[in-house]
């Protein structure tokens, strides 16, 4: 058997309106629901590239950091054995000294060498990579910029007030200097030299 619609005409159109306004109700909320969903989206690659730059900026802070570091322990390893090298033209230097006043040469003084000079291949060398230079050996002069003293040459040198002998201060000054970094140091320092009287 059929059933017969006891709708009129203007009834169905309401139900159809009605219908129709249910299904464009449920494609809104279906639409805000994919716009809410988008913008989540959107949000979160928003959060993950601001994550990845402050990765990637610490990334190069602490490499830089690190890289300073060891550049830093680079230098000052070099400059270390640089004063090592200026420290060995020095201890040249005072065995020179000692040579000369062995054959008399009080007045000796480098660079001006004065009689009987020495080779200048004595004033300087090498050593793991680097090199020592001796500058300068002189009578030691004390100045402040107001006052000068000196040299100090055949300074009278004495014992509970008796007369021994005589004395120099001389001035050493030496270099050291890396050959692949070029880092050089210098070094001045003073000896004193004793000549005593002989008693017989």
């Amino acid at each position: 058997m059929m059933e017969v619609s006891s709708m009129n005409r203007s009834e169905k159109k309401s139900v159809f309106h009605q219908n129709r306004s249910n299904l464009f109700q449920g494609h809104d909320c279906m639409i805000s629901v994919l716009t809410n969903r988008s913008s989540q989206r959107g949000l979160a690659i928003v959060l993950t590239l601001f994550i990845i730059m402050m990765l990637a900026l610490f990334g190069v802070i602490y490499y830089k950091s690190s890289t300073d570091a060891m550049n830093e322990a680079y230098i000052e390893s070099e400059r270390i054995r640089a004063r090592a090298l200026a420290r060995a033209g020095m201890e040249k230097a005072m065995v020179i000294i000692r040579d000369r006043y062995k054959k008399a040469h009080y007045e000796w003084k480098y660079p001006e060498q004065g009689s009987d000079p020495i080779g200048e291949s004595e004033f300087s060398g090498q050593l793991e990579g680097g090199q020592w230079t001796i500058d300068s050996v002189e009578p030691y002069v004390y100045g402040n910029g107001l006052v000068t003293v000196g040299p100090y040459r055949r300074i009278p040198y004495s014992i509970y007030g008796t007369r021994r002998g005589v004395y120099d201060i001389l001035e050493i000054k030496s270099q050291g200097r890396m050959l692949k970094s070029g880092i050089r140091v210098s070094l001045s320092g003073l000896i004193k030299i004793i000549r005593e009287d002989v008693d017989y």
